[in-house]
């Protein structure tokens, strides 16, 4: 009974703290759907000289801006273009001293606005510094609101849908935990203040880590069967060679099919490769209408330059690269993420205010009032300016530009390519910036040397096995010839119709393979040449005897005249029931000298130099 009691007294408190946490969050809610429904003018809220072009700055002091991101879900994670996509709820507060409230309306009540007065009020022009796509949800609705409190306290959130870039690591690959930001920044420093202090951006970080579950199931399990050739026979040639080549072009497969395409070794590569030998053994701000005619005079002609005293017009251009997004070698061009800038002197405009030093801002509508120097990217194939979340331009412009690249693959994959960035006017000079790009050589050696060499070297152990077993040397060195051709095929990444260096180490792991199988054919008709002789000797010896015991006259043996003592040694030594072969024995030394040669004088002159 007492139990009973204090469970029921439990269940009471319980209940009255729920329903005092509950109040408030109903309360919120009576109001918010309240003012939803409320339809408010625009000049019930805003006064008849509001511009939401200029920032509500009081004192010269920067609007104070608070930020908060909720992220919701991870939508992917990107590895090949190193990016996740997040959605997240983005709100901002500040303050605008120049709203008012409605008639009959006081302080204390919250005026809710729809998506409509993004265009009436005055928002902040802060972007996310490292997203490279997104939208504003349409699952929502409203996608965009307001609400406004005590009068001048403005609250704006949104759900976004957002793809950021992420330097990600993969050196311990699959074990590997990646560390990716939100970096939240703005344009106009000048009028608004993030409360960044020093720092230029505001960064959220987030950690990944990745579960190794699968990679476990489907990557090393099945290298540990290989391990099996280890319980055949070695008498048993062609099976324990099938099963090592089998397995190797296995694991090269494998190695082949990962998803990442990054250019150093990761610790995947490191667990196959090391498993290699063991196989191989065992198998923008925007300026209000009314001033458009107050800046220009009224002759102001934007197609001809502000030139004042016959000298040509200065401007100033900087480039900043953000980003550098993709290197397509195929097509000769590469593509950045640039911010670009240019500044020049124009002394037909007119001052709104002339004793006023503050800026003024104009929307991308002024490029065609105003005249704009005529420069341009010179080896630009295409490009466009991103619009992320809201237009927020002015002559400071984000730009992802493709360009063109003048690459030379000559010693690919040893290469350094040298890329411009060539920015020209149509009447003067050029300004060239270079971009260096050094290639890493740790994919290639994974996936093209370190393979091939193998197989080159898998093909000497032929040397060592008998003559006399055709099916495992003539599998043995087919199998490694059809595998390198098809390598070679797979593995020149660039089209160019010149040799390059990763054709030339082919070319000779190729020829060294092929010259293995020549090498067979001179073994196997060396060792019937010998062995056909030494029957010869063996059957005049037999006919020699025979006619000793007849006692007839030595005069009368049918012995071969040109036949001497020196085929009986010959055979005596040799046999022929041996397994030796002479050109077996100089191949093992001479094959792994020569191959160890050609690979110093390929690295002599692509990889040292």
């Amino acid at each position: 009974m007492k139990a009973f009691q204090c469970l029921l007294f439990l269940i009471i408190v319980t209940l009255n703290v729920f329903c005092q946490q509950l109040g408030p969050f109903v309360e919120i809610l009576r109001k918010g759907r309240s003012s939803r429904n409320a339809n408010w003018k625009m000049d019930e809220i805003l006064p008849s000289d509001y511009n939401y072009l200029i920032a509500p700055v009081v004192n010269n002091t920067a609007v104070e801006v608070e930020v908060a991101v909720s992220v919701l879900s991870f939508r992917a994670i990107k590895e090949k273009s190193l990016s996740f996509a997040v959605e997240i709820f983005f709100h901002q507060f500040w303050s605008d001293i120049r709203l008012r409230l409605p008639t009959g309306v006081d302080n204390k009540t919250k005026l809710r606005l729809n998506k409509s007065w993004k265009d009436r009020l005055w928002t902040p022009d802060t972007y996310f510094r490292n997203a490279i796509d997104g939208s504003v949800s349409n699952i929502m609705d409203p996608i965009i609101y307001f609400t406004i409190e005590n009068q001048t306290k403005v609250f704006m959130g949104v759900k976004l849908i957002l793809e950021f870039s992420c330097d990600m690591n993969f050196a311990k690959y699959p074990f590997d935990t990646q560390r990716c930001s939100l970096e939240l920044s703005s344009c106009d420093k000048q009028h608004i203040n993030l409360n960044l202090g020093t720092h230029s951006c505001l960064r959220a970080s987030l950690t990944f880590q990745r579960n190794v579950g699968n990679f476990i199931i489907k990557r090393f399990i099945p290298i540990i069967l290989t391990f099996i050739g280890f319980w055949i026979p070695t008498s048993a040639y062609p099976a324990r060679v099938g099963l090592s080549i089998t397995a190797l072009l296995a694991l090269i497969a494998q190695q082949s099919q990962e998803d990442l395409n990054v250019s150093y070794i990761y610790a995947m590569s490191v667990w196959i490769y090391f498993t290699l030998q063991p196989t191989f053994s065992a198998n923008v701000f925007q300026l209000s209408p009314e001033n458009h005619n107050s800046i220009l005079s009224h002759n102001y002609d934007p197609t001809i330059p502000p030139i004042l005293n016959g000298k040509p017009v200065r401007v100033d251009v900087s480039v900043f690269v953000l980003n550098i997004r993709s290197i397509k070698e195929t097509e000769l061009t590469y593509v950045v993420d640039i911010f670009y800038h240019q500044y020049w002197n124009d002394h037909r405009i007119q001052a709104l205010h002339p004793n006023n030093s503050q800026p003024i801002v104009l929307d991308n509508s002024w490029k065609r009032k105003l005249w704009i120097p005529d420069s341009y990217f010179k080896n630009a194939l295409d490009g466009h300016v991103p619009d992320i979340i809201f237009p927020t331009q002015y002559f400071t412009i984000t730009n992802t530009t493709r360009l063109s690249c003048e690459m030379e693959f000559s010693k690919f994959p040893h290469d350094s390519q040298e890329c411009f960035i060539d920015i020209m006017s149509r009447k003067f000079s050029m300004l060239r910036g270079r971009i260096v790009l050094t290639r890493q050589l740790g994919l290639y050696v994974l996936k093209n040397y370190i393979p091939s060499a193998i197989i080159v070297i898998m093909t000497f152990v032929g040397f060592w096995i008998p003559i006399s077993a055709y099916p495992a040397r003539v599998a043995l060195v087919i199998t490694a010839l059809l595998a390198l051709i098809t390598q070679q095929y797979q593995s020149s990444q660039v089209n160019v119709s010149y040799i390059i260096a990763i054709n030339v180490w082919m070319i000779i792991c190729i020829a060294f393979v092929f010259l293995a199988l020549i090498e067979y054919a001179f073994a196997i008709t060396y060792h019937d040449n010998i062995t056909a002789k030494a029957n010869k000797i063996k059957a005049q010896n037999h006919n020699h005897n025979m006619n000793a015991n007849t006692n007839e006259p030595k005069d009368n043996l049918n012995v071969d005249p040109n036949v001497n003592s020196k085929w009986f040694k010959v055979y005596a030594i040799t046999g022929f029931n041996s397994k030796v072969n002479r050109i077996d024995q100089i191949s093992r030394y001479l094959f792994p000298s020569g191959f160890v040669f050609c690979v110093v004088i390929y690295l002599l002159k692509y990889a040292m130099n």
